[in-house]
């Protein structure tokens, strides 16, 4: 979307026609790749992308838009947005006469707006907008002079050095076990524990089916019990790879151990084996 903005506002040449041209027709194999694909796996990625993740009604929100435009000041860093804020003056006149400035601001800017609309009606995670940073960078060192940028060192070290003395006094508390109340706690401690649960394990999972509830927690058991792990239990809106790689009909009438590190939900009461109608789980 980018490139065809730049092109249709900047550059409506053939140079410019022809950029398009060459950027984006390789790209259509892999488009057709895909479409073959979803038609030889009953459309898989687009029920997931068009129907399983959107089954609630569409509603606007202020809220998660003003929650995109503040993780946006956060990921360039409250650092640039105060000297954005402090220089606007002198960056207006910047903006006037520096031509280099236009592709960086329109490969940043473009893709920026557009989830900032979308954020009415979704919430944005920072992750989708992280990839973008970089053209930032570029356009600090167009429109910021140079003393700020040196200005900008030392605020800018405190604020990562903030985020990394985080983290560690996190580890330790999550060492320690004083965050063991928390959910987020117990939704991570498979992970952390995984070696340790699977030395518990060893007495009695050649008898069971292992799995656990989420992606990590199943990646981590299978990594270190050595045997085959598979995902378990209620549903999402995130894909469920293993329901695809698992096929639930051998396991009729055989035990399933699931791993969990919370009290165990009603949906596991039962035997839920039989209500599986011994057909594959898709």
């Amino acid at each position: 979307m980018a490139f065809l903005v730049y092109v249709l506002l900047f550059q409506r040449n053939r140079r410019g026609i022809n950029g398009i041209v060459w950027t984006f027709w390789p790209a259509a194999f892999f488009v057709l790749l895909n479409l073959y694909w979803n038609y030889t796996h009953c459309w898989y990625n687009i029920v997931f992308n068009f129907f399983v993740r959107h089954q609630d009604p569409i509603q606007s929100s202020l809220i998660s838009f003003v929650s995109f435009l503040v993780g946006q000041i956060y990921l360039v860093t409250p650092v640039v947005f105060y000297y954005l804020l402090k220089d606007r003056k002198s960056i207006r006149e910047t903006l006037k006469t520096e031509n280099l400035l236009i592709i960086p601001l329109i490969l940043y800017g473009v893709p920026i707006l557009t989830l900032a609309v979308m954020s009415f009606f979704t919430l944005i995670g920072l992750h989708w907008t992280l990839s973008f940073i970089p053209f930032t960078f570029i356009i600090y060192f167009i429109i910021f002079l140079p003393q700020t940028l040196k200005r900008m060192v030392r605020p800018m070290v405190l604020f990562s050095a903030g985020h990394l003395l985080l983290i560690f006094v996190a580890l330790i508390l999550f060492h320690t076990g004083k965050l063991d109340k928390l959910d987020l706690y117990k939704n991570t401690l498979i992970s952390i524990k995984a070696r340790e649960i699977c030395e518990l394990l060893k007495p009695v999972q050649s008898g069971f089916l292992l799995t656990a509830e989420s992606y990590d927690d199943v990646s981590m058991l299978q990594y270190y019990s050595g045997q085959f792990v598979t995902q378990f239990g209620k549903g999402s809106k995130h894909g469920r790879q293993f329901d695809k790689l698992t096929d639930f009909s051998m396991y009729q009438d055989k035990n399933i151990l699931i791993v969990r590190g919370d009290r165990p939900m009603k949906i596991f009461s039962g035997n839920f084996l039989k209500r599986l109608k011994s057909k594959k789980s898709g």
